[in-house]
């Protein structure tokens, strides 16, 4: 009985604690001071930004956060440039993802991606090579007049 109570007991605390490192993750893009920027060539088209530059933030993404706040994105910083293939797998609000060259030029934009909390994938590819990806809330890009050939000026690595 005693067992079944301590073990009952830490599993409610461990469930405590990830429920709340959880939120403490979704909400960092919310109440985060804005530490790194992206801005296109129109100055009205700027946003802070969250660096994945490591594998395992290349996988984690954006994947499971309940929003985006506005003026917010997470920026992509790959090794090389190639086709990324991204999926919105997991993802529970909709995102336009733009690829952006080695030289920080947009190659390809992918409009209004659908959030996909199920088991399916929906994936979009970058057909030319990108080395940084920027994802933002969907129509974005398009409100703010972002198109391929934009140059963004990117932060410091």
């Amino acid at each position: 009985m005693q067992k079944t109570f301590s073990l009952l007991a830490f599993l409610g605390i461990a469930a405590l604690l990830a429920t709340a490192a959880t939120y403490m993750v979704q909400r960092r893009m919310v109440d985060s001071p804005c530490a790194q920027r992206v801005v296109f060539e129109k100055e009205n088209a700027s946003f802070c930004v969250e660096v994945a530059d490591s594998v395992p933030k290349w996988v984690r993404g954006l994947v499971g956060r309940a929003e985006l706040s506005k003026g917010w994105g997470m920026l992509f910083v790959f090794l090389d440039p190639e086709p990324h293939t991204f999926t919105m797998k997991g993802m529970l609000f909709p995102l336009d993802i733009i690829f952006l060259d080695a030289n920080a030029k947009v190659v390809y934009i992918a409009h209004d991606l659908a959030a996909c909390p199920s088991r399916q994938a929906c994936t979009t590819v970058s057909s030319p090579p990108a080395q940084y990806v920027l994802e933002v809330n969907a129509g974005v890009a398009e409100a703010l007049g972002i198109q391929e050939g934009m140059v963004a000026q990117l932060p410091k690595q």
